[in-house]
């Protein structure tokens, strides 16, 4: 069993991730193998960015310049979808590596933009975490994002209510972390009964 957990920017992802790993699910994250990506100096993706956007993209270090590439793909539409159709084959690429090492019949994959990118056939079934626009709006203000930044990020994905209106199953998170909670354990038994009744 591969499921996707996905939801809109700020709904709480890595939060449900992390309690989905608590109970004993091999958990990983398309953001986490991305920063990697951009701070292990992938030589195909720093050979891709930079024969697209040239040679300043990069680092001294040899790694890919995050904010000169935010400054140009939050500005362009074109460009984002450029990037993302040289990330997301990468991203998908390590992300099998590091699940084919493991030895878990649960896993959750957080995928930001599975829907964005036509991924959501390639797992088993679909976790959306939601929020409204307003508790959306507050979190990414905690993170530091100003108003610019939230409506380029916001506006680059699906809102939470489609994602969610897409999805197997939904968790609200608009409360206290114990409902959080709750719900992530309600819903792992749920799934772990239909996937033994599957097999």
């Amino acid at each position: 069993m591969i499921a996707a957990l996905t939801g809109s920017i700020g709904c709480g992802k890595s939060t449900v991730l992390e309690i989905f790993s608590r109970m004993e699910w091999f958990t990983l994250s398309a953001d986490k193998i991305c920063h990697d990506i951009y701070n292990s100096g992938d030589l195909e993706f720093s050979a891709a960015i930079a024969e697209r956007w040239g040679a300043g993209i990069i680092n001294d270090g040899g790694t890919a310049d995050k904010k000169k590439i935010s400054a140009i793909v939050f500005n362009d539409k074109k460009e984002l979808n450029w990037l993302n159709s040289v990330l997301h084959p990468i991203i998908m690429e390590k992300a099998g590596h590091l699940i084919s090492g493991v030895n878990n019949e649960f896993v959750l994959f957080e995928v930001p933009l599975l829907y964005e990118a036509g991924m959501e056939d390639r797992f088993d079934a679909v976790v959306c975490v939601w929020t409204s626009a307003a508790s959306q709006h507050k979190r990414l203000k905690e993170r530091g994002l100003d108003e610019k930044d939230i409506r380029l990020r916001m506006n680059n994905q699906l809102s939470a209510d489609v994602k969610l209106e897409k999805a197997d199953y939904g968790l609200f998170n608009e409360g206290r972390i114990e409902l959080l909670n709750e719900q992530c354990t309600i819903l792992n038994h749920q799934i772990r009964e239909e996937h033994g009744r599957q097999r």
